[in-house]
Order: C-alpha cells, then structure tokens, then sequence
C-alpha cells in the first residue's frame, strides 16, 4: 500500500535514515476491524500508531495512505482483522517498492518550423497528418498551436516536405516526472538533486585526497634521488 507523508515527516524520516538509525526510521500502522456483515477491508481503515520517540522529538508524524479505498482483505460476517503495518524509510535503488516516481525521462524540446503559412489546401494535410493536434490549419494558413506536445515523429514533414521542417532547441530539454502521491514531484527533485551534489562532494574530496598523496609520494622520490 503506498503511503504519503507530509514534508516535515518525511525530512524527519530522511535525516534519519541518512544517519543510519534505520531501526528509528519506522512508523507503524494498525488496523482492527470486525465484519456484522459480508466486508472488504480498505486501507482507509488504517490508523496511525504512536511514534518512536526518537521521532516524536523531531516533528509530528503524519502518514497515511495515498487513497483510502485500496482493498486489503475481504471478510464474512463475524471474522475479524486485527494488525500491525510498518511503514519503512528507503530508497529507490534498494527496492523499486520505495521509488517515489514511475516516470522520470527527458527529450528534445522541439521546434517546427513552418516554412510556408500560407500554402491553401496542401497545408491540410499537413495538420491531418500530426498525430498529437499540434499544427493546425485555417483560412488557408497552417499553425502551430502546440509546439511541446511535438513527439518529433516527423509525419507531418514526410507529408509536407516543403512546408515543415522539424528541429529541436539544442539549449533546452524537457523533464517529465510523474510522482506516485507519497511527496510532491518538486521535493522529489530537490532531494535527488541534494544527493547527487553530495556524491559530487564526496567525488572532488575522494579525487583531491589522491591528488595529494601522489604529489606527496612524487615529492619524496625526487628527494631520495
């Protein structure tokens, strides 16, 4: 079931799994439901626990899942739930389970260039063959009316080779990036981008130690010599 969490919980939750407290780094979840009748348990019906102290120190946690009406079990008449769910902090690249996104990819940023506006009845089929609605063609004029939603495919300039020309904007690029409900795609990026600086830190700290420990040994060889 995947849960979402409010920004200070889920900075909370971060700077303690980035301290290696992983065991601090849990929130549990219970559930206790019993059917009068034919029921299906959803996860609405989940209720956050008490904290750990080590977080109930830092923010007050808020976690729930992202739709109440996930189905988790159906009961008859009479039988009973009763549980116990832990939510753990993770990342992506330790189970795809934590990955807070199902799409992250970039392409061209496209430029169509229209070397004729007006061109009459041949510019029609031009618009007719855009697959995606992005030119379109009126009072004998041809538009683009929807330059990003371009795919690049070239159909419109295998029908139009004299009208359309299809390029891209080498200074750009678009970046698409659909969140799955746990945090906002904004905070998504900001935290991948705060770890991939870290990596770069740690690369120049890592590279620059070498550096002095080969200039060191250079040193002392020039002066056994």
């Amino acid at each position: 079931i995947p849960l979402k969490v409010d920004l200070g919980t889920y900075e909370a939750l971060l700077e303690c799994y980035e301290e290696g407290k992983r065991e601090d780094c849990v929130v549990a979840l219970t559930l206790e439901v019993e059917a009068e009748r034919p029921m299906t348990v959803y996860s609405g019906h989940l209720r956050l626990a008490e904290p750990p102290e080590p977080l109930k120190k830092l923010v007050r946690i808020d976690v729930k899942p992202v739709a109440d009406l996930i189905p988790i079990v159906k009961l008859a008449r009479g039988q009973r739930i009763v549980l116990e769910a832990y939510a753990k902090m993770g990342v992506g690249r330790e189970h795809a389970k934590w990955q807070p996104v199902s799409v992250a990819a970039y392409k061209y940023y496209p430029r169509i260039h229209v070397l004729r506006e007006e061109c009459g009845e041949e510019c029609r089929e031009c618009a007719e063959a855009c697959p995606r609605g992005v030119l379109k063609w009126e009072d004998g004029r041809l538009k683009v009316v929807d330059e990003l939603n371009c795919t690049m495919c070239r159909a419109c300039e295998e029908a139009c080779p004299d009208i359309v020309r299809i390029g891209w904007d080498d200074t750009k690029f678009i970046f698409k990036v659909e969140g799955l409900g746990m945090i906002p795609v904004a905070k998504v990026i900001e935290v991948a981008l705060r770890r991939l600086v870290g990596r770069l830190d740690r690369l120049v700290s890592v590279v620059g130690e070498a550096l002095e420990v080969g200039e060191t040994g250079a040193r002392v060889e020039g002066g056994g010599g």
